[in-house]
């Protein structure tokens, strides 16, 4: 069960990794003004799949995933497992504004989508960070409970 978690877990955070590849070759497109137009919208697109994707997998690490079964097996690392769920519920929240802003903001609108695009590479950086925490997390809850001290 747990291998199998495990399994689907680094599928899901290399198909999330493809996706923020993308979002950030996107956002590191330099267009001349007229550009921007296109900009948009391939900005619409990625960032729309990256909010399908994290959901998914944010779902799928509260209910089928690592959260359940490291509250099971390590009940003292609970307060950081609730840390990191806590996150979702911001990622979720802060997708959800990027999408609603993306989609109503023009390209001609240079200040609205510039602060856009900033939000955007915070939460690529936070994303980061969070998957980095979640190993950490993984690797406390399983690997010293399997190998022991060390």
């Amino acid at each position: 069960m747990l291998s199998d978690i495990a399994q689907q877990t680094l599928i899901e955070h290399q198909t999330l990794k493809h996706i923020v590849e993308a979002l950030r070759t996107v956002l590191n497109w330099h267009v001349p003004e007229a550009g921007a137009p296109r900009k948009l919208t391939s900005l619409r697109f990625v960032t729309s799949s990256l909010q399908r994707h994290v959901e998914y997998m944010l779902n799928l690490e509260e209910t089928g995933g690592y959260m359940p079964e490291i509250r099971a097996a390590s009940p003292k690392l609970t307060d950081q497992v609730e840390a990191l769920r806590q996150q979702h519920d911001e990622f979720r929240e802060t997708l959800r504004q990027i999408v609603a802003g993306l989609e109503e903001v023009t390209a001609g609108n240079q200040q609205q989508f510039a602060s856009l695009c900033e939000r955007l590479t915070t939460l690529l950086a936070k994303l980061d960070e969070h998957s980095k925490k979640e190993t950490e997390l993984v690797q406390e809850a399983f690997l010293r409970e399997e190998g022991g001290e060390g």
